[in-house]
């Protein structure tokens, strides 16, 4: 439980940061009215760590990137790396995030960046390995997390598809028989997450100014001189 509201304070900071304040408030009850949210963040699993290194690298990194500070930047590449050795299914996650960083990096001339990055992200890797191999843990644990968990995942007679999580009659994840109001919710965010996404784009497309070579070129091709040379020429 301490580690849910943990995560829930870091998301705060991140999101009144990158939006505002009343985006960050609004974002708290969106969150713990999620049934999804509530049947993890409850429960004693490695999950609720997983979320709070994860969510803690993810701001550390915007921290890392608004300061240009390098040592933060290899932090976070550290913090996602450790969100993915508590467990492996957040390595989808974080890859996403380093695709993400590395273009923006080339973007902005910064392959420095990457470096520290991927250094951090290296480190708590190599730790683990050495630490394994010093113990002779290696085989064990490529044993129970990977040769282990196959066969378990192979003699399951009735498998849970991904749509169990989103249909009624679901009692232990919805809490009430049929569709009760948190099922619908569970089908509401991604609309509201949708509309989010398009108003972001259509706010960046809005207030996108036009470069000024971009203006040359189009005055030059129609032979009328841009306001800056009429003005010179004055």
């Amino acid at each position: 439980v301490l580690f849910f509201f943990l995560r829930i304070g870091i998301c705060y900071l991140l999101i009144r940061q990158i939006f505002s304040k009343r985006i960050a408030l609004a974002f708290i009850p969106l969150l713990l009215f999620d049934p999804f949210t509530q049947f993890v963040g409850m429960q004693i699993r490695p999950d609720n760590l997983m979320l709070l290194i994860f969510t803690a690298g993810i701001f550390t990194l915007f921290w890392a990137i608004k300061k240009e500070i390098v040592f933060l930047i290899a932090l976070s590449g550290g913090l996602l790396s450790l969100s993915i050795l508590v467990l492996f299914k957040m390595l989808p996650g974080c890859f996403i995030v380093f695709c993400f960083f590395v273009l923006y990096c080339l973007r902005l001339q910064k392959k420095i960046w990457i470096v520290w990055f991927a250094g951090g992200a290296i480190l708590p890797i190599l730790i683990t390995v050495v630490y394994l191999a010093a113990y002779g843990l290696i085989p064990a644990v490529i044993q129970q997390t990977i040769i282990d968990r196959k066969a378990y995942n192979d003699a399951l007679l009735n498998p849970t598809s991904i749509r169990f999580y989103y249909r009624g009659e679901n009692y232990e994840l919805f809490g009430y028989p049929g569709k009760p109001l948190t099922f619908l919710y569970v089908w509401l965010l991604p609309l509201i997450a949708a509309v989010a996404v398009v108003r972001i784009i259509y706010n960046f497309f809005r207030t996108r100014r036009i470069p000024q070579y971009q203006i040359r070129r189009v005055a030059d091709r129609y032979g009328v001189s841009p306001p800056q040379t009429r003005e010179k020429s004055r």
